[in-house]
């Protein structure tokens, strides 16, 4: 008879953790696993990294979790608790004892008042979505990251983030944890939440695993949601700005060569970009923008003061290193941000080229499955024809741009010409003046009442049916134009695309990136601001509430940034448009910027990418770079921590791990912050080792600049004395997780390295790299 998850959460009495060694020892006898085992050795997904522990222990409930805690105090040995091992760094890893934790998995209980559901932390994310979508009625997460492969418990512990300026972190919707702590006086089974033992509560939301072991979490989730996902391909100039050498820093050493430097400017300042091409040392980042932010208190984790960062924001604003073009594209960035309720921009820089996916909450239909033939076209392409040229690349450099830039024109739809645009704009403009536009009738308020009764429940639709809206073209006014999309969604796992119409309006005077109104279905009425104008051609549509952003079921399909960018759409269950397929094993990194500081960041990283590819010997990027943004939250050692924050990541990747036959090219970095993902380091083609350290150092110095947090899932080299300037919080982080693990259990030398500080042989990054 199998176990139950309930079974698995039972707790032992309370004397048995006070029995000698030797008992305890015979009782974890039957899950302690042999050294031959293959389980017993440890490689993280991306092929990095990997670790074969002393002792390796298999538990499949609270009690033998307890035990294995209590034996590690005792003994005096580091434990760890592995899962998939999804980081790209060594943070997993120990050579003590480790736990596997995919057998404390399962549902604990589903409360569908809050609504929230409580599981056991080695349960998969993906079957999380499982779980949720059975329920009566169907529930989901509120965002999830662009993987789901990790376990619940190792999600929250690395601040794994989603996209969306208004949504914060996934460790901000846990409510509850259960964590077993090896205490100066014996182990212990504690319960925290923000109410109760709130220093250990946050300290856990993001503790790298080094506060205790977490075995069950408590996650609010909310009714079971579509989302569709629009993608729009924009020339990179039209988001980031013409290139003006901006931005740039002052001089710092005289010129002593006769040889001109490019880097200098005619006053007195320097190229950044090209400053960080050329090798030469770069300006830290000032002191005004270090964080500076404080929580009033610990359970304060899902939000952050209403000044927060605000003087640095300021700051920006009128900073001496960027120039006007700067500024107006941050806005122009803020206003892309803020036009839908999950957005993100992947940038390929070989192909100067944007794909800007926007997605709302949407009460259509999930598009039908893609064909076997799709399927295999995306496959031969997107994976096997992506590796092979890639490997290529590794024996001639100049070959990689190339290959990246075919990839692109192979996967991603070309804009339509300026001549068709013209052509339907004409045409629209004729049918505009022989018609009057139709008018809506207001939606009945019972309509709204009734709406509102049932979403409560939890349901979807009337009679618990979903409710359809009605076709665009007969909720748009007239003099709407068409455009036909055929172009897969390249950032969702969905395999599907839809083929449909994308109005925009006729005028081209829509502000960036507002909403097509859907009148007769708009937002539910809980929705702030649900009987606004958000309409084309009001200001509210260029940026939406907060409310309306992380609330409302159907805002509608963003207007195109431009007539002349080519447009498609794709709708799923919201967790498929959220996850993307890393096609290969990958070395990553990514760091975390303020949300003002965007564009200034990528403009450099355009200006340094490009002198990169002009020379024969540069760095070679190979595939795109994400861009992500979430929301400000009180998490101590979150990187969004006290600000709106941006992600960059990089990627290279190997053959032999088995993707899903999607239509993705785009990797997963694993996470209100803007994050940035740099996507594009090092892929390892064939399992090939390729060259990466040098753009890594590269991008992380120009991260430096901007007051950037290292992803902590990611490998980094940043020291604690480092770290400490950018979280302010950093003493309170230390001393709770000192005050649960005295003895040092729960360390391992990733933790050791970056946040005890200590150095050695012993907790260097290269005692679990891999040999390729």
């Amino acid at each position: 008879m199998p176990v139950t998850a309930t079974q698995r959460f039972e707790f032992p009495p309370l004397s048995l953790l006070s029995k000698p060694s030797s008992e305890l020892f015979a009782l974890v006898e039957p899950i302690t696993l042999s050294p031959n085992d293959k389980k017993s050795t440890f490689q993280n997904w991306g092929k990095s990294f990997r670790a074969i522990p002393a002792r390796v222990f298999q538990p499949i409930n609270v009690t033998q979790c307890a035990v294995i805690v209590e034996l590690a105090r005792r003994q005096g040995v580091e434990l760890r608790p592995i899962g998939r091992a999804h980081s790209p760094s060594d943070l997993p890893f120990t050579k003590g004892w480790a736990i596997r934790m995919e057998g404390l998995e399962g549902l604990l209980e589903m409360d569908y008042q809050t609504p929230s559901v409580t599981v056991l932390s080695g349960t998969y994310i993906e079957n999380i979505h499982e779980i949720l979508s059975s329920a009566h009625p169907p529930l989901a997460m509120s965002n999830v990251g662009s993987i789901s492969e990790q376990t619940l418990g190792g999600l929250i512990s690395t601040a794994t983030h989603g996209t969306g300026i208004h949504f914060p972190i996934i460790s901000t919707y846990i409510q509850e944890i259960t964590i077993i702590c090896a205490l100066a006086g014996g182990t212990q089974i504690l319960t925290c939440s923000r109410t109760q033992s709130p220093e250990l509560f946050n300290a856990t939301l993001c503790g790298l695993g080094s506060t205790g072991l977490i075995v069950s979490l408590k996650l609010k989730v909310e009714p079971a949601f579509n989302l569709k996902q629009v993608a729009e391909e924009a020339p990179v100039d039209f988001i980031f700005g013409r290139k003006t050498s901006y931005p740039a820093v002052k001089k710092r050493v005289p010129e002593v060569s006769a040889e001109p430097d490019p880097c200098n400017l005619p006053n007195g300042r320097q190229n950044l970009g090209l400053l960080l091409a050329s090798g030469k040392p770069i300006p830290g980042c000032s002191k005004e923008y270090l964080p500076r932010s404080r929580s009033a208190g610990p359970e304060d984790v899902c939000s952050a003061m209403s000044d927060a960062n605000q003087d640095a924001d300021l700051l920006a604003l009128r900073d001496e290193e960027e120039d006007e073009e700067t500024r107006a594209a941050q806005r122009r960035i803020e206003e892309i941000v803020e036009s839908a309720q999950h957005v993100r921009i992947m940038w390929f820089p070989q192909a100067e080229m944007c794909t800007v996916l926007r997605a709302n909450r949407t009460l259509e239909p999930a598009d039908p499955p893609a064909s076997l033939g799709t399927k295999i076209k995306q496959s031969v392409i997107n994976h096997h024809l992506t590796e092979l040229l890639l490997f290529l690349g590794r024996y001639n450099n100049a070959l990689a741009p190339r290959a990246v830039r075919l990839i692109h024109y192979l996967t991603h739809p070309a804009a339509p010409s300026k001549s068709q645009v013209d052509a339907e704009l004409r045409r629209a403009e004729r049918k505009k003046a022989q018609s009057k536009a139709p008018i809506v009738p207001p939606r009945p308020a019972f309509i709204d009442e009734g709406a509102k009764k049932l979403f409560e429940q939890g349901l979807q639709g009337l009679g618990g049916k979903r409710i359809e809206a009605s076709s665009t073209e007969e909720l748009t006014a007239d003099g709407s134009v068409s455009v036909l999309s055929t172009a897969p969604s390249y950032s969702s796992s969905s395999p599907s695309a839809k083929r449909e119409t994308i109005l925009f309006d006729s005028g081209v005077n829509a502000p960036l990136g507002s909403q097509v109104a859907f009148p007769q279905t708009g937002p539910l009425p809980e929705a702030a601001g649900a009987s606004e104008d958000v309409s084309p051609q009001s200001e509210k549509a260029r940026r939406l509430t907060r409310e309306q952003l992380t609330t409302s079921f159907n805002l509608g399909v963003p207007e195109p940034l431009s007539p002349y960018h080519h447009t498609s759409s794709a709708i799923d269950k919201s967790h498929k448009i959220f996850n993307v397929d890393c096609l290969f094993p990958q070395y990553t990194d990514e760091w975390a910027i303020p949300y003002s500081r965007t564009a200034a960041a990528l403009r450099a990283m355009r200006e340094w990418l490009e002198e990169e590819q002009r020379s024969s010997g540069g760095e070679r990027l190979h595939f795109p770079v994400e861009i992500r943004f979430t929301d400000a939250d009180g998490i101590w050692l979150s990187h969004a921590q006290g600000r709106k924050t941006c992600y960059i990541g990089v990627v290279q990747y190997s053959h032999d791990f088995p993707s899903q036959l999607t239509a993705n090219l785009i990797p997963e970095s694993m996470d209100g912050s803007l994050f940035l993902s740099y996507i594009g380091d090092d892929n390892r083609p064939y399992n090939m080792p390729v060259r990466y350290r040098s753009l890594f150092a590269k991008f992380e110095n120009l991260m430096r600049h901007y007051a950037g947090r290292p992803h902590w899932a990611k490998a980094h080299t940043c020291s604690p004395q480092e770290l400490e300037t950018l979280y302010p919080h950093w003493a309170d982080f230390k001393q709770t997780r000192e005050t649960y693990d005295p003895e040092g259990v729960f360390l391992n030398p990733y933790v050791r390295r970056h946040i005890v500080g200590q150095i050695g042989d012993q907790v260097d990054s290269r005692v679990f790299k891999s040999r390729l």
